[in-house]
């Protein structure tokens, strides 16, 4: 079912309050754990979840949790199920494998990209991969924390690569 929760982790992971001791901790499978233990993955907000509890109680809106097969004709099939739809306003979920998409696997053949024993890119702090070439989202995850895949952690992404590039562009002029 869906998990409530205000934020996507304790807000004390926005700041140094819990990050300090995360960026310390040298081991990425421990920082892994963390990240894994401390997000609060697939949830919402409590009063978002009372206004979708009372949606679907009124037949607006119809919840399915299962991974899509196919979608063709107005019907979407599932693993389980044939729905047939007139519209999609939301569909959301990705592949926990991120790291098996077809350029994350010609990044790490074609240019020797590294990755760690937790199958993530071994990143600087500034977020940099290979040579000028910066990640965000889960592939940070080991750097930016629990947050590293929300807005927040967007925005922290967006600081830490802006910096990089301000000091590429020094170097260059």
């Amino acid at each position: 079912d869906i998990e409530i929760h205000d934020f996507d982790a304790d807000p004390g992971w926005l700041g140094p309050k819990n990050m300090s001791s995360f960026l310390s901790t040298k081991s990425m499978p421990e920082r892994n754990a963390i990240v894994q233990r401390e997000r609060h993955k697939g949830s919402m907000p409590h009063e978002l979840y009372l206004r979708l509890k009372k949606h679907i109680k009124n037949g607006r809106i119809n919840v399915h949790k299962t991974p899509i097969t196919q979608i063709s004709g107005g019907v979407i099939n599932t693993e389980n199920d044939s729905v047939p739809y007139q519209q999609i306003m939301v569909a959301t979920g990705f592949e926990q494998d991120f790291m098996s998409q077809p350029l994350i696997k010609q990044l790490i053949q074609n240019y020797d990209a590294p990755i760690n024993e937790c199958n993530y890119p071994v990143i600087s702090e500034k977020l940099e991969w290979i040579p000028n070439l910066f990640v965000a989202g889960c592939f940070a995850d080991l750097e930016l924390g629990p947050f590293g895949r929300n807005v927040m952690g967007g925005r922290k992404a967006a600081e830490r690569i802006e910096q990089a590039f301000l000091k590429l562009q020094q170097y260059s002029a």
